[in-house]
């Protein structure tokens, strides 16, 4: 099976990384409310993978939707269109800007009033 051409999407990652926003995503982490104190951001990370870092989040969610496509093309050729494709990893790149701003609110924690600031 032919695989469709795909623009470099990976580019948006990269040049929001180098704004302020991305370097604010870099410097914090996922899970920080169970963070032990005396445990720093790096140490945390080193321990839970780079899934942890809120930056790298991004990549590896990216990566993610890049082999759900895959195996889509592969199982159910049709399934996906080429535009359905680009979205689904652009959402994977960008889904935690907002955090960048707000900050990383749990699911569970967080209200309809988070969720407008988010949108905003």
């Amino acid at each position: 099976m032919e695989r469709r051409s795909q623009p470099r999407l990976i580019e948006i990652h990269e040049k929001f990384e180098q704004t302020d926003f991305g370097k604010t995503l870099a410097g914090r982490v996922r899970y920080d409310r169970y963070k032990p104190k005396d445990v720093s951001n790096e140490r945390w990370v080193e321990l839970l993978g780079a899934d942890v870092n809120n930056l790298t989040h991004l990549t590896l969610t990216y990566g993610l939707a890049q082999d759900f496509i895959h195996t889509a093309q592969t199982l159910q050729p049709d399934f996906l269109s080429s535009e359905d494709e680009q979205l689904l990893q652009v959402a994977a790149l960008i889904h935690d800007w907002a955090e960048s701003i707000v900050g990383d609110i749990s699911f569970g924690d967080k209200t309809a009033n988070d969720e407008v600031e988010e949108q905003a």
